[in-house]
Order: C-alpha cells, then sequence, then structure tokens
C-alpha cells in the first residue's frame, strides 16, 4: 500500500526556504510528497532537485486542485504576496476535511498572510517559530498552534563553522575592498508588499527608498572609508538596484545564491526588519536596524532582545551610524539548536497518523 500523499505549497521565498529542509527530511522517512508552488517558490524548489508543479496565480480552483490528488495532509507556508493561494487552499481543505499544516516564516506581515478582507482565515495547524510568535497568533485568533522552530535557520551553525577567514577573504578580495570598511545593505520590497511607497509610509512608516536615501547621504559624512554592499531581496529587480547604485562608487551588488555569506564577509550588516537581518545576529555579525518614522510594533526579535542597534529617528541616524560603525559590536544572539526541521517533521507524522 502506498504512502499517504503529502501537498506542499509555497509561493514567497522566505516561505519556501523555509519548508525545504522539513521537505526534505520528510522524503528521507519515506514520505510521498508532491509539490507545488507559485511565483518564487517553484524555482527554488526546482534548483534543489525536485519536481515541482507550477500553479496558476490567476483562476486557480483550488477545491479541484485538491480533490485531484486525494492527499492526506497539506503543508504550506504563509505568503504575503497578494495572490496569497495559501489561505484559499486552506478554505477549501477545511471544507474537505483535508489537515492542513502551515509554518510561519517571519514575525510580521499576519493581517497580509491570515486576513481576507475583514476575516481571519487560519489553517487548522500552525506551525511558529518560538513563545512570542505562538502569543501574538493565539491573541488574534489562530487555531491550534506549534512551536517548532524556523527549519531555514537550522544551518547556521554548520555554515558559521564552514566559513573559513580563507573563504571570507577570497569573498573580499573579489569585491577589491582591500583595507575599506565593508557595510552589507539588506534590502526590502515593502513598497511592492504594500502596493506603493506611500502605503508602505502609510502602514510602516517607511519604504526601503527612504532607507536607502538616508545611507546615500550618511555615507559622505563618515571619516573613514566604507564599501556598501547591497543585497537586494528576491523579489526586488537586479536591474533596478544596478541603476540605483550606478552613481556611486562606494556601492557594489551582492549578487549571488548565498546572502549569508555576504553577512559573514562584511564588517556590519544594515537592514530594516529582514529575516537575513535576524540571520546575521544570529552568526553573531554586528547588526544596525534603521526603520525610520515606525510605526506600530518592532517586528524584529533582534532589536527587541538587543542583539542589534535599533534606529528610528530619521534625525539620528548619520550619527548613530557614525558611532556603530566605528564601533560594531558583536552580536550576543544564541545560534539556533538546530532541530526545528526534526521538530516540523515529528509534526507532520504525528497529524498523518492522527489522520
Amino acid at each position: 500500500m502506498a504512502e499517504p500523499l503529502i501537498l506542499a505549497v509555497a509561493g514567497d521565498p522566505g516561505g519556501a526556504n523555509a519548508l525545504a529542509p522539513a521537505l526534505a527530511w520528510l522524503r528521507q522517512q519515506g514520505c510521498r510528497i508532491h509539490a507545488a508552488g507559485y511565483r518564487q517558490a517553484p524555482a527554488l524548489w526546482a534548483a534543489l532537485g525536485w519536481q515541482v508543479e507550477p500553479l496558476p496565480e490567476h483562476g486557480f480552483d483550488a477545491a479541484a486542485w485538491l480533490a485531484g490528488h486525494g492527499a492526506a495532509l497539506m503543508l504550506t507556508a504563509t505568503s504575503a504576496n497578494g495572490v496569497d493561494l495559501e489561505r484559499r487552499l486552506w478554505q477549501h481543505a477545511r471544507l474537505s476535511g483535508l489537515t492542513s499544516l502551515a509554518l510561519l516564516d517571519f514575525w510580521s506581515n499576519y493581517p497580509l498572510r491570515f486576513q481576507s478582507s475583514l476575516d481571519w482565515v487560519w489553517p487548522e495547524h500552525l506551525a511558529v517559530m518560538d513563545v512570542a510568535s505562538a502569543a501574538e497568533l493565539h491573541a488574534l485568533g489562530a487555531p491550534q498552534i506549534h512551536i517548532t522552530g524556523q527549519p531555514a535557520l537550522d544551518a547556521l551553525p554548520a555554515l558559521l563553522q564552514a566559513f573559513t577567514p580563507a573563504r571570507r577573504q577570497a569573498l573580499r578580495d573579489d569585491q577589491q575592498a582591500g583595507q575599506s570598511r565593508t557595510l552589507l545593505f539588506v534590502s526590502q520590497p515593502l513598497a511592492a508588499l504594500y502596493g506603493s511607497e506611500a502605503a508602505a509610509r502609510q502602514v510602516v512608516g517607511y519604504c526601503e527608498a527612504d532607507v536607502w536615501a538616508d545611507l546615500v547621504a550618511a555615507i559622505p559624512t563618515l571619516t573613514r572609508h566604507t564599501q556598501v554592499w547591497v543585497r537586494p531581496h528576491p523579489r526586488e529587480c537586479m536591474s533596478d538596484w544596478r541603476s540605483r547604485l550606478a552613481p556611486h562608487a562606494w556601492a557594489k551588488l551582492a549578487e549571488g545564491d548565498n546572502g549569508r555569506d555576504w553577512v559573514l564577509a562584511a564588517d556590519g550588516v544594515l537592514g530594516m526588519n529582514s529575516m537575513l537581518l535576524q540571520e546575521a545576529c544570529l552568526l553573531g555579525k554586528s547588526v544596525m536596524s534603521y526603520q525610520p518614522g515606525l510605526i506600530g510594533p518592532d517586528v524584529l526579535p533582534a532589536n527587541r532582545h538587543g542583539w542589534s542597534t535599533a534606529v528610528t529617528r530619521r534625525a539620528d541616524f548619520a550619527m548613530q551610524l557614525a558611532g556603530w560603525l566605528d564601533w560594531l559590536p558583536p552580536s550576543s544572539a544564541p545560534l539556533p539548536d538546530g532541530q526545528a526541521t526534526e521538530r516540523l517533521g515529528k509534526l507532520v507524522l504525528e497529524l498523518l497518523v492522527r489522520g
């Protein structure tokens, strides 16, 4: 008799990367998995050698798609991209009696992930990173919540151990950094996420263009030459960033598949509230989170724990940046325990047994 089928669905790169280690672990246990996705997810999973069904962003019949597979469980990401096929699949899974489990990959954008019009839409089960995210989602009305950790972070301890001084120097040499101080700027697609730059400013107080403009204005005031490596988000356009960087001799594009290598090669990391900033703290790097005019709570856990330097006033930025770059205090964040993948995988197996 064939093993029960698990449907795996993701859209955004963060969710696809978070699910990938758990899907690999489940395959090792002999599970049958049908991977499907939209937006950036199919390419990311296909790069791992997996067969992936691309799902249409428009005209997708979620009910028919679920009925056509006869799966025992659906495991999804929690995308926030305006298409949000996961939400539609959770709704139809509930109607058909199919168990659904979704993995949260970051501590923000809960309405964008789980709200449709004025109604909250939840999977039957929700796996989250920690106690804080569990409490926040419980307060919003989320159903059965399981604290598993974030599987994408499990690789950090091994990565840190493997990143030798020679490897770091080779990357810096490729960028002709010389003796320059190097700053990695981690961007985010906030304007795209909220619909426009103006909408992002209304919701969170700023957009990525504001942060970049303030950095451009601050660089000439620094007393020591600083080379800035710019790491766009996977949802951003590389050519747009090449145009922005062209006037600035001190700026270079940080390309390639592994943003973590750039984190480890840089002297400091500057961004807003992205997962790569959180990872930089976990890797022991000095991190500044700049969120000018921040509206609402600060969602970056590293700021709450004091692992990163948080700046929210535009008037303070240039002085704070100069002082931080002269000091570059390492993060005191503890490395993850590396067990999130197994915890999520075992939860899936448990739900399969429950039926």
